[in-house]
C-alpha cells in the first residue's frame, strides 16, 4: 500500500528531526516539514514559496490602491501619521462636547425610534432583556424571603417565569433567598415552562 494511504515517518528537510506525515497531509496541507515555525519559515523561503517570482498586474495594483483610499487605508499603505498631541486631543474633545450641546435636540429628534422606544419609558421599564435591571433590584427587592423569612442571599424572582409568559414588571416580582429561588426554578418554573411549550406547539412565550 502506498505511503499516501498509510502515512509514514520522514526526516524534516530543515532540522532533520523525524516526524509523522499523515495521509491527509498529502491531500490537503501537503506538509513538508516537522511543523515548527522556524522550519516552516526556512523551508518556504525563495523558490519554494508559491508566490515566488509572481507580480500583480498594473490593473490589480490600481484597484487595490483605489480600495485602500476609499477605506481610508493610509496606514495600510505604509504612511505613518503623526500622533496627536495632548493639547490637540483636549481641544478636539472640548469641540465635540460643545457641538453635541448645541445640536443635541436635533440629533435626538433624527434618531429612528417609535413611541415605545426605551428612552421614552420610565426608568423601571427601560429593559430590553428578560433579567431585572440593577435599578429594579434595588427598588423592588425586599428585606427578607417571602417563603422562609431568611435575610441572607436575597434575589429578585419572577413569580411567573419568563419562559411561561411572565413579564419583568413589579407585579410579577418577589423576593426570595437563593436556596428558595433555586428550588422554585427546578420544581416550579421548569415544569411550568415545559407544559407551556407542550401546549403551545413547542414555542416559548418568552419572545
Amino acid at each position: 500500500m502506498p505511503r499516501e494511504k498509510t502515512g509514514h515517518y520522514i526526516p524534516c528537510p530543515i532540522c532533520g528531526e523525524n516526524f509523522y506525515k499523515k495521509p491527509s497531509d498529502y491531500k490537503f496541507r501537503k506538509r513538508a516539514t516537522c511543523g515548527k515555525p522556524a522550519c516552516t519559515s526556512e523551508y518556504f523561503k525563495g523558490e519554494r514559496n508559491p508566490f515566488w517570482g509572481k507580480n500583480h498586474s498594473e490593473d490589480s495594483k490600481a484597484k487595490m490602491s483605489d480600495s485602500l483610499i476609499k477605506l481610508g487605508g493610509d496606514r495600510l499603505k505604509g504612511i505613518k501619521k503623526k500622533p496627536m498631541s495632548t493639547e490637540a486631543r483636549l481641544s478636539r474633545s472640548v469641540a465635540m462636547k460643545l457641538q453635541w450641546k448645541n445640536n443635541r435636540e436635533a440629533r435626538m429628534a433624527a434618531l429612528p425610534r417609535g413611541e415605545d422606544h426605551h428612552w421614552q419609558k420610565p426608568a423601571q421599564e427601560r429593559r430590553h432583556r428578560h433579567h431585572f435591571s440593577p435599578w429594579q433590584r434595588k427598588e423592588w427587592k425586599g428585606d427578607k424571603c417571602i417563603w422562609c423569612d431568611s435575610t441572607d442571599d436575597l434575589v429578585l424572582d419572577h413569580i411567573l417565569p419568563i419562559a411561561a409568559g411572565g413579564q419583568t414588571i413589579r407585579e410579577n416580582s418577589q423576593t426570595l433567598c437563593q436556596p428558595c429561588n433555586l428550588w422554585k426554578m427546578w420544581f416550579v418554573d421548569r415544569p411550568l415552562s415545559i407544559v407551556v411549550k407542550a401546549t403551545s406547539g413547542g414555542q416559548s412565550l418568552s419572545g
